[in-house]
């Protein structure tokens, strides 16, 4: 939570605290195509609207696939994804 504190600059507009993003998580399950494969994943949300959305996606072995954070910030894995 210390990265996603210091995404953020105290006063802004945009600011949030560690506490405001383990308020509220969704679990979702869907399927994602890599190559010419899908893979079934399963999505943790957190964030409030589009712009301040934490989105961790895991594979069925519990691995994180990837991370999308706000201020575009997108990490992915590269033993997936083959980067």
């Amino acid at each position: 939570m210390g990265l996603l504190d210091s995404m953020y600059q105290p006063g802004s507009a945009s600011s949030l605290q560690a506490s405001d993003w383990a308020k509220n998580w969704e679990a979702f399950s869907d399927w994602m195509t890599v190559a010419h494969a899908r893979m079934r994943i399963y999505r943790l949300e957190s964030g409030q609207g589009n712009r301040n959305k934490l989105i961790i996606t895991l594979n069925r072995a519990g691995e994180i696939v990837s991370i999308n954070a706000p201020q575009k910030i997108s990490l992915r894995n590269e033993s997936v994804f083959g980067l």
